[in-house]
């Protein structure tokens, strides 16, 4: 097992008890399995949630006193415990996907994501997509980058799962994207 790495101590706003509420609602329970659940798998949060010192599982009215993590703090973890970070929960075998984040401000880190989180990501971005008001019958030009950047492939998969049809432009060739959205490209009805 790799060596966790040590993180400067923050000053909590407050210090969660030990006695769990009488009656927790289901969303309770479920966020308390997860952050019980991470912080099992993964070195480095289970280190920052104090798991060791916990006799509790940690419930949502421990949220305000629960640490941020920072890009700063996830850069070194990478960098020390390659090619993922000892933040990761879950075994290799999981992974499905890589994708990167931009580095525009540092270095890039590495994104693994399980099928799962895949589903969740894409699932909740069809909704996000519906509620802005892509619909079947629209076709939306996506002009993301595909290059590994989670932001593009996460994203035409949303918009399709909206009922939206994609036209997947990707970035750069700036005058034949005008030339494109100026033809006014209509998706026939009933192809969507």
């Amino acid at each position: 097992m790799p060596k966790v790495m040590e993180l400067k101590q923050r000053p909590a706003r407050r210090r969660p008890g030990d006695a769990q509420p009488a009656h927790r609602s289901p969303n309770q329970n479920a966020l308390s399995q997860q952050l019980t659940d991470v912080a099992q798998r993964s070195d480095f949060y289970h280190h920052l949630l104090g798991l060791s010192q916990r006799t509790n599982l940690l419930t949502s009215d421990d949220l305000t006193s629960l640490p941020f993590t920072t890009r700063a703090e996830l850069q070194i973890d990478q960098e020390t415990h390659p090619p993922f970070g000892s933040y990761l929960a879950a075994p290799n075998d999981h992974i499905a996907r890589v994708h990167k984040t931009s580095g525009s401000s540092g270095r890039a880190l590495l994104i693994a994501l399980s099928r799962s989180d895949i589903e969740h990501s894409v699932a909740v971005g069809a909704e996000c997509f519906r509620a802005a008001g892509a619909k079947p019958g629209d076709l939306i030009v996506h002009c993301l980058n595909y290059c590994m950047w989670s932001g593009g492939l996460t994203d035409h998969e949303a918009l399709e799962r909206s009922g939206a049809g994609v036209i997947p432009y990707g970035v750069g060739k700036s005058s034949e994207l005008i030339e494109m959205i100026s033809s006014k490209i209509k998706l026939p009805k009933g192809k969507a």
